[in-house]
């Protein structure tokens, strides 16, 4: 069997061996480029590449050269983007490209991280994409963060749904919102003190989730808490386990992902 191969492209060499060190050890066959002129060399001579770890930032250069040089090549590949920015930033900047994962070089510290990301895109290769409809209850105070939790499902394969977004003019937002929840294989319900104490659509939302959890079972309703409060009753009765958000480690990005891959859709 090939080992499965991977090309790290940064101009900071300290930084390629620390991730070839990260990496080593888990039989993958490493690869190493500072320049898009150097990936594109490597990228042509080996063609067992399928994985790359990419900087965004190349000292006078830019990631998003290595990108559009790819072209059509790129759904070859699945390609991190690494950037010592703002992970938004680099969304944002790199949006108009196929990029599997956006990933903080400080993310990268953390050695379960930056392994679960590269085992996630092999996963991908061998298994071709995971279209999880995941349908995003919240109440308003939290819509900065379920925005951003939206967009990162999206770059990550999966196919969320927001009232914010996915709502049609010209059609009953109540209708509509119970037509997801009908269709979806998943509920992300978004939880904060604050949002929770509020009298809002919200609530039915959970009532709609619940009544199609009770006929499909588990993994249907997925509670991410925001801060320190109260499950829902009707997830406390139902044994439901929630997860909890944390701005500094993806630990719970690496577990919900994880849960939505496991669901299976045949059965929905």
């Amino acid at each position: 069997m090939n080992p499965k191969s991977l090309l790290i492209v940064d101009d900071d060499s300290r930084f390629r061996r620390s991730l070839q060190s990260n990496l080593k050890g888990l039989g993958y066959e490493l690869y190493e480029a500072s320049s898009v002129d150097e990936a594109i060399a490597q990228l042509n001579s080996k063609r067992q590449i399928r994985v790359i770890l990419l900087d965004l930032y190349l000292g006078q250069q830019s990631g998003l050269e290595l990108l559009r040089r790819l072209g059509k090549r790129s759904s070859r590949y699945r390609v991190i983007v690494l950037t010592g920015h703002d992970e938004e930033l680099a969304a944002e900047e790199a949006k108009e490209f196929l990029v599997f994962r956006y990933l903080t070089k400080g993310a990268t510290k953390s050695n379960n991280s930056i392994r679960f990301n590269v085992n996630e895109a092999f996963h991908d290769i061998e298994h071709g994409s995971h279209p999880v409809k995941v349908f995003v209850s919240y109440t308003n105070p939290d819509l900065d963060k379920v925005y951003w939790i939206y967009r990162r499902l999206k770059d990550n394969g999966f196919v969320p749904w927001l009232d914010k977004v996915d709502l049609r003019a010209g059609y009953a937002w109540d209708k509509e919102i119970q037509a997801a929840i009908k269709n979806c294989d998943c509920v992300l319900v978004c939880l904060s003190d604050l949002g929770t104490k509020r009298l809002s659509y919200f609530q039915r939302e959970i009532q709609l989730s619940v009544a199609r959890f009770d006929k499909i079972g588990d993994p249907f309703i997925i509670p991410l808490l925001f801060d320190d409060c109260a499950l829902p009753k009707e997830f406390v009765k139902r044994k439901i386990q929630s997860l909890t958000y944390d701005s500094l480690r993806d630990d719970w990005w690496e577990m919900l992902v994880g849960t939505l891959r496991s669901i299976d859709l045949k059965s929905r």
